[in-house]
């Protein structure tokens, strides 16, 4: 396995490029609750995430928080972001 940090973040021979995603996030709630469409209940929050975009399937971006030098489980804080949520997505960071 190979992994270096020195302006370049290659993780066990991958390129994975650092991203930023603006997104709509759908959210849901437990328990009964009242509902007040004046109070904005009905809206989508927009939200921002950046991170290391390691997997990508035909509607979801997998990125992940941080990454953990094996023994360890490498990768924590993973995220999925629905693709038809996204309203950008900027590439900050991938190796040439």
């Amino acid at each position: 396995m190979k992994t270096k940090f020195k302006n370049t973040y290659t993780i066990q021979n991958r390129n994975i490029p650092i991203i930023e995603l603006v997104w709509l996030d759908h959210v849901g709630s437990e328990g009964w609750q009242t509902y007040d469409p004046d109070r904005g209940d009905g809206k989508l929050a927009v939200c921002h995430s950046v991170g290391y975009l390691i997997d990508e399937t035909l509607d979801t971006y997998i990125l992940a928080q941080s990454y953990g030098q094996p023994p360890s489980i490498p990768w924590n804080g993973r995220h999925n972001v629905a693709k038809e949520l996204v309203i950008k997505k900027k590439i900050l960071f991938k190796r040439k």
